[in-house]
């Protein structure tokens, strides 16, 4: 029902702006909320994220991270491939501690 994100970082540019940087980290926040499937309600988590991000001419290169904590919340929607007692589905488990790479390269003509 109610969530945030609070962010901080900086930015750089170092040999005559050839190469950029970027440094970023923060916080997400989601509150208590309903279950979608039974009458449960489930409680709020907070989570952390970070990232870097480098710029080389027309390349980008991002690094985030998120939930460095490494704690799967409960969320609202039913997991049918578990089983608890003799009830098929239970509340499924958010993603652990994730680290995305990325790189994008633009092509001109």
């Amino acid at each position: 029902d109610v969530g945030g994100r609070a962010i901080a970082g900086g930015r750089w540019t170092l040999f005559k702006r050839d190469l950029g940087v970027e440094v970023w980290a923060g916080t997400d926040v989601v509150g208590p909320r309903s279950s979608e499937f039974s009458g449960l309600r489930l409680p709020g988590y907070a989570v952390s994220t970070g990232g870097l991000l480098f710029t080389l001419g027309d390349a980008t290169i991002t690094i985030r991270l998120r939930n460095l904590e490494n704690r799967s919340p409960l969320e609202p929607w039913l997991d049918t491939s578990s089983v608890q007692g003799n009830r098929l589905g239970t509340e499924a488990l958010g993603p652990g501690r994730e680290i995305r790479f990325a790189m994008t390269l633009n092509l001109l003509n």
